[in-house]
């Protein structure tokens, strides 16, 4: 099938409550989210059905499956092995590598899809990022 040839998807952790504030009341969860916010990296492959690079001049992608998940493997390993600066390190290396037009948003909101309700994205995506523990 065309698509994406891997997904990475990042959570930034909250940052610590200020000892000079108390901590605002805690919801009670859902059992299970019916929405999750998104930041993501596109790599496209030769076999995906759309295979032009929008985010760059709409170049045509030439690199294998295996090549895409080789550098988006990199990415994931570079932000998890830095806590403290793995967000700044996802929105460079989106602004760098991602062929989504939403690399091209500024800040913190490289990336960024939003909040994505279940069921929106499709089966195989709603079974990744739901699945997560966050």
């Amino acid at each position: 099938e065309g698509g994406a040839a891997a997904i990475v998807i990042f959570f930034d952790l909250p940052e610590p409550a200020s000892a000079s504030r108390p901590p605002p009341a805690k919801r009670a969860k859902a059992a299970e989210p019916t929405q999750v916010r998104i930041r993501h990296i596109l790599l496209k492959h030769k076999d995906c059905k759309n295979r032009v690079d929008k985010a760059r001049g709409g170049k045509v992608v030439t690199r294998s499956r295996a090549e895409a998940e080789r550098i988006l493997r990199k990415v994931f390993e570079e932000c998890e092995s830095d806590p403290k600066r793995r967000s700044a390190l996802f929105g460079q290396r989106c602004r760098e590598l991602s062929e989504c037009t939403t690399c091209l948003r500024g800040g913190d909101l490289a990336g960024d899809l939003a909040w994505v309700a279940k069921g929106k994205m499709g089966a195989n995506f709603d079974e990744a990022a739901f699945a997560l523990q966050v």
